[in-house]
């Protein structure tokens, strides 16, 4: 038998095991109802802290889909204070924002801004999106849904059944919109968290995915430094400087152009 028959008989094996997505797809409005009880206990609360763990893949010159893993760890204050720590293997981020002033360090860089950003989260969340094209990780975990994503109109929304996300029993639900699919896992009972949510991009080639699964959510007071001083071995820098400088990729992945 064939490389390829084999591979079709264990899908098929697979398929008549453990059936088919097809199978449990729920009415639309029962998974719009999941989906808003999530938004509304989400945006409910007026501190949150939770870890997280992070995978998203990135598409090479010659078409390679390379994933890249990161963890981090969240804690959050309505309407106005987050802090969000990142570890990625090739360096660790620090943003904190209070209010009144973002302030940002990559430490293996060695750089340090701050940012006069007066407002809300909210107010943050779309400013580094729309003005300086940085999305914040997670938004729509963070607020709701209300950044882009889960509550944007979308062609259809199917409830999958339940799903098991570190050892929690959720609620699956997958979501399509105009340019990417959706996939958020949710907790059951009486704290609908999201426990995992992946994005798929259909409008780029090999359609690449981001990945974000929680851990350890708390609902209720925090304890986080919202406006942190600088570190003694960093150098401060403007916030168009610092996002400059600041490394996306590890070192390895980056391929100079010769001009």
């Amino acid at each position: 038998m064939s490389n390829s028959s084999l591979l079709k008989t264990a899908l098929l094996a697979g398929s008549l095991l453990f059936g088919t997505a097809g199978a449990t797809v729920g009415e639309e409005a029962d998974a719009r109802k999941i989906l808003v009880s999530m938004t509304e206990y989400v945006s409910s609360l007026d501190a949150l802290s939770f870890d997280f763990e992070e995978y998203h893949e990135i598409v090479t010159g010659d078409g390679e889909r390379l994933g890249l893993a990161a963890s981090g760890s969240v804690a959050l204050v309505r309407p106005d204070k987050i802090r969000v720590l990142r570890r990625t293997g090739y360096t660790d981020t620090d943003l904190a924002f209070d209010g009144q002033t973002l302030s940002l360090t990559d430490s293996d860089a060695g750089l340090f801004a701050r940012h006069a950003l007066p407002g809300t989260l909210d107010h943050l969340i779309d400013t580094l999106r729309d003005d300086f094209a940085k999305p914040l990780p997670a938004a729509d975990l963070l607020t709701g849904g209300g950044h882009g994503g889960l509550t944007a109109p979308t062609a259809e929304i199917k409830d999958l059944g339940v799903g098991v996300v570190s050892g929690m029993h959720c609620d699956h639900l997958a979501l399509r919109g105009e340019e990417a699919d959706w996939q958020i896992w949710i907790a059951q009972g009486d704290a609908p968290y999201p426990c995992m949510f992946i994005i798929t991009s259909r409008n780029i080639p090999l359609a690449p995915q981001y990945r974000i699964e929680v851990h350890n959510w708390q609902a209720g007071p925090v304890e986080a430094d919202f406006a942190p001083e600088k570190p003694a071995a960093a150098t401060e820098v403007a916030l168009a400087d610092y996002l400059k400088g600041a490394r996306n990729l590890p070192p390895n992945f980056i391929v100079e152009v010769e001009k």
